[in-house]
């Protein structure tokens, strides 16, 4: 039950709870003009009429009221449901304005996204079209190099082929053990294999145009070109020089060098074997103790 029909129903009790007291008291004033009915009998008839016709009167004023109040009541509810209406209206227009700004929003995200996105592809298109670049100039410089490179070795003057001077190769062991004998030692023995190690080396060399006991493409360092060429041995030592136009100077620049002078001198040493190439004149000489 709604409350408009509750309030009806409680006007329309105290509208009956008035109309019976009205009418109570009627009654009494009837019973009253009875008894006195030989003295006021038409004065009693008129005011029972009277009486009644104020009970219909305060009835019909009370239903104007209650039709009032109801009108009344009614204007509230249709102005309530307005309102209600209006608000549902506000809260609908509200949500769909968040929706839209929402919406627009997001579109907005997803724009700075593809643009964002856009401009990070262009430059990782153009940092990778730069490495290109870079590399392609690269390998340009390279064969470019190479190509000078081989240009240059077409053009420059190949070494002429080395020469070997076995009589330079044996003036230096005499001279070698005239040295040793002199210090009180025993001679050196001239020794096949090592003839042929220090020979390579010297030739070796040669080409390579450095004077190193070490760097060789061919052997290594040393004693890689002594191991080429003898198998077994105590110990072993290399001297090597460049420039030197003849044995005695060679055997004496080695004499006036400690390291050098030191191995020609090595009492325990037994064997030797000299390697000599022209035209720029490398020698080598090969040490070793059975």
């Amino acid at each position: 039950m709604n409350n408009l029909a509750t309030r009806n129903i409680l006007k329309w009790i105290f509208t009956f709870l008035i109309a019976m007291i009205l009418i109570g008291c009627s009654s009494e004033n009837n019973d009253n003009n009875f008894l006195n009915s030989s003295l006021n009998g038409e004065q009693s008839k008129e005011e029972s009429i009277e009486n009644n016709d104020n009970v219909e009167n305060l009835v019909d004023l009370n239903q104007e009221k209650i039709k009032k109040l109801e009108q009344i009541e009614k204007k509230k509810e249709a102005e309530k449901a307005k309102k209600e209406k209006e608000k549902k209206e506000a809260e609908k227009a509200e949500e769909e304005k968040q929706k839209r700004e929402a919406e627009k929003a997001e579109e907005e995200k997803k724009k700075k996204e593809a643009e964002k996105a856009k401009t990070e592809k262009k430059k990782k298109e153009a940092e990778k079209t730069k490495t290109e670049k870079q590399k392609k100039g690269v390998e340009k410089a390279k064969k470019e190099k190479k190509k000078e490179e081989a240009s240059s070795k077409e053009k420059a003057p190949s070494k002429p082929k080395p020469k070997s001077n076995n009589s330079f190769a044996n003036r230096v062991i005499d001279l070698t053990n005239a040295e040793r004998k002199k210090a009180g030692l025993n001679p050196l023995k001239k020794h096949q294999q090592l003839m042929k190690s220090a020979q390579a080396y010297s030739v070796d060399m040669y080409e390579r145009g450095v004077m190193d006991h070490n760097g060789s493409k061919k052997y290594g360092d040393f004693p890689g070109v002594i191991n080429a060429y003898v198998s077994s041995y105590r110990s072993i030592a290399e001297n090597i020089a460049q420039g030197h136009p003849t044995p005695e100077a060679v055997v004496t620049g080695w004499m006036n060098s400690p390291g050098h002078r030191g191995n020609i001198l090595n009492p325990n040493f037994t064997h030797i074997g000299v390697g000599y190439v022209s035209p720029e004149h490398y020698w080598t000489q090969h040490f070793l103790a059975e």
